[in-house]
């Protein structure tokens, strides 16, 4: 049946096609061509009904094995995107593991960067408070010599303090304290110099970079290094009485212009 069926509809298809060559040709005949395709279309409907359908429908075996292939199908589909999502999730727990393991050494690096700060500043103050003390020490082995070559030199003045000789021993190694008093100034001092050989009144030029210090920085260097001259030359020449001898001691700079006179009640005064 499934045969015949298909006779008339290609005979159906055929005498359509004539017909309409025909009607275009204008022969008349076309008219018995559609009557004729129209009979073989029913007659193909007709043979269709008879058709057993049947056959063409899946068997139980294979619509069971169309659903397991279907189910296998989306099974295999659900495995793909798990394995799918599951990658995506592990390529996102690595990324916040990476993003983790990076912030943790920007951290890290920072702290050991503030830590080698501390150390530094640590290592920094240690080595002042070192300096501070080295030179305390320092100052006061200065001082301990000058002490010391004091009291030698009042010691050899008791015996002689009158006599010419002795006053030009004492004046040489006081010119010598001035020396090392200029030398210890780290430039500053420039030379000192007594008005006459009494040295009751002594001179001090200093740089004139010192004008560019403020006046207790200034005030700190004259009332130090004044001192100093003072006291040595006391010590020096007037040994016997140091107490009662009056010292004058004035700053001035190498332009001429005065940084400091003394004091008629010891000290200075500022310029």
């Amino acid at each position: 049946m499934d045969y015949v069926m298909s006779i008339f509809f290609i005979g159906f298809i055929f005498l359509l096609i004539i017909g309409i060559s025909n009607r275009k040709k204008n022969t008349g005949r076309h008219k018995k061509f559609f009557i004729g395709s129209a009979a073989l279309l029913l007659l193909s409907l007709i043979s269709y009904s008879f058709v057993d359908h049947s056959k063409y429908e899946p068997t139980a075996e294979e619509l069971a094995a169309q659903e397991e292939a279907k189910a296998q199908k989306d099974a295999e589909k659900d495995k793909k995107e798990q394995e799918k999502e599951a990658e995506k999730l592990e390529k996102e727990k690595q990324k916040d593991e990476e993003k983790a393991a990076e912030v943790a050494a920007k951290e890290q690096k920072a702290k050991e960067k503030e830590e080698a700060r501390l150390e530094e500043e640590k290592k920094k103050k240690e080595e002042e408070v070192a300096a501070k003390a080295a030179e305390k020490e320092e100052k006061q082995k200065e001082e301990a010599k000058l002490t010391k070559e004091t009291e030698t030199e009042k010691e050899s003045d008791k015996k002689d303090n009158n006599t010419e000789q002795q006053f030009k021993e004492n004046e040489k190694i006081l010119l010598e304290n001035f020396d090392r008093i200029k030398d210890e100034s780290d430039g500053i001092i420039t030379s000192i110099q007594a008005y006459d050989e009494t040295y009751d009144v002594i001179y001090v030029n200093v740089v004139n970079e010192v004008k560019l210090l403020d006046d207790n920085q200034k005030q700190y260097l004259v009332d130090e290094l004044g001192n100093k001259i003072v006291n040595n030359t006391k010590a020096m020449l007037h040994a016997e009485e140091p107490k009662s001898a009056v010292i004058h001691v004035y700053f001035k700079y190498n332009d001429g212009t005065k940084l400091a006179d003394a004091k008629m009640l010891g000290g200075w005064k500022l310029k």
